[in-house]
C-alpha cells in the first residue's frame, strides 16, 4: 500500500528561496556600504596624513631643507593648500557616514565633493609640477631620474581624478537617483 505524498508533512531539508516569497523583504543593495566605507577611509587617510606630512616637514631636516630651498610663494601657498585639502575631506567623511545610514544627504555631499575635488585638483596641478621641477633641478638629478619624476607626475595627476569622476558618474545614474529617492520616502528599493 502506497501512501499519498500530500498527506505527509514537508521535509525539513527542502530549501525555500526567500526571493520567491511575496512576504520576504526586498534585499538591500550593498553599494551604499561600499562607497560609504571607501569615502570614510579616504577622508580618514587625508585627515590624518596631511597634518602628519606638515609635521614631518618641520621635524625631518631633509624635508625642512627642501622647503627652505623653495621659492617664497611656494612656502606660503603649500601649507595653506595642505590645510585646505584636509578641510575639503571633512564633507567626504560626512558623506560616507550618511551613505552608511542610507541618508539622501550622502548622495548630495558626494556630488558636491566630487565637483570640488575635480576643480581643486585642476587648480593644484601647477603647484605639483612646480614642486617636481624644483626637486629635480635642486638635487642635480640625472636625466633618467628627471624623466621618471615627470612620468610619475603624468601618471599620478590623473589618478587623483579617478574617485571624483567615478562619484559623479555613479550618483547621476537614474537607478541610483531613484534608490536614493526611496530612502527619502522611507521606501527601501532593491
Amino acid at each position: 500500500m502506497t501512501q499519498d505524498p500530500f498527506s505527509q508533512p514537508p521535509a525539513d531539508d527542502i530549501a525555500i528561496d526567500d526571493n520567491l516569497s511575496p512576504y520576504a523583504p526586498p534585499r538591500r543593495t550593498v553599494w551604499p556600504a561600499v562607497i560609504g566605507i571607501l569615502s570614510i577611509c579616504l577622508s580618514g587617510l587625508a585627515l590624518v596624513g596631511l597634518p602628519l606630512g606638515l609635521l614631518m616637514e618641520q621635524i625631518n631636516p631633509a624635508q625642512r631643507k627642501l622647503m627652505e630651498s623653495m621659492p617664497d610663494w611656494y612656502r606660503t601657498v603649500y601649507p595653506l593648500t595642505q590645510v585646505l585639502t584636509a578641510v575639503l575631506y571633512i564633507p567626504l567623511l560626512v558623506a560616507g557616514i550618511s551613505l552608511l545610514r542610507r541618508a539622501p544627504l550622502g548622495r548630495t555631499l558626494h556630488l558636491v565633493c566630487a565637483a570640488v575635488f575635480i576643480v581643486w585638483r585642476l587648480a593644484s596641478i601647477p603647484l605639483v609640477l612646480t614642486l617636481m621641477a624644483h626637486i629635480a633641478d635642486g638635487m642635480n638629478m640625472p636625466a633618467h631620474l628627471k624623466s621618471m619624476m615627470q612620468a610619475a607626475a603624468i601618471i599620478g595627476i590623473p589618478i587623483g581624478f579617478i574617485y571624483p569622476v567615478f562619484l559623479l558618474v555613479w550618483f547621476t545614474r537614474r537607478k541610483i537617483r531613484d534608490e536614493v529617492a526611496g530612502w527619502r520616502n522611507g521606501i527601501p528599493l532593491p
